[in-house]
């Protein structure tokens, strides 16, 4: 039987460090680049493998260019999108199906600037909509979704960090 070990995510700062230990004899890749890929991946998962990753793959675009600069923030950006977007994808269809049910009321039910919504008032629209989850079980799936990095949740109100794009309308 084979176990898994789940470890807490990295902090910007930690991601940081690890990158600039990977990087110290190379100047490949531009102090304000790290920073923004530290940013980004510790907002999303703060995993080091895919901080990792995104560097690698700016500096092969950065090499395709020819370009024997350090990475730049812009190129830093790019891949960090490519990689992040993919990484919220593979996210997004390993999740149960009642939790992207869930993400899909979520995000069906944000203000219409697309920015903010309520928990309160998701739980009520889907419960007069479909047979209810008990609020336990809504809980769980909404706490299933901020540990991923799918939601920000502040008290009532939530953010969703991902765009339908990546979620299955559980209607079709």
């Amino acid at each position: 039987e084979v176990a898994s070990i789940a470890c807490a995510p990295y902090s910007k700062d930690a991601l940081r460090w690890i990158l600039n230990q990977r990087l110290a004899d190379n100047s490949v890749v531009d102090d304000a680049a790290i920073e923004f890929v530290a940013q980004q991946v510790a907002e999303i998962s703060g995993d080091a493998q895919v901080t990792l990753d995104i560097c690698v793959l700016a500096i092969l675009l950065m090499q395709r260019r020819q370009d024997h600069v350090p990475v730049t923030v812009e190129v830093m950006a790019t891949a960090t999108s490519a990689c992040l977007t993919h990484y919220r994808d593979q996210l997004m269809w390993a999740l149960p199906p009642t939790t992207q049910m869930v993400l899909y009321v979520l995000m069906s039910t944000i203000d219409k600037n697309g920015l903010v919504g309520s928990l309160q008032r998701a739980y009520t629209v889907h419960c007069g909509r479909k047979a209810p989850l008990s609020r336990a079980d809504w809980g769980a799936h909404v706490q299933m979704l901020y540990g991923n990095g799918v939601l920000d949740i502040d008290n009532d109100m939530y953010t969703v960090r991902v765009t339908l794009e990546n979620v299955v309308d559980p209607e079709t």
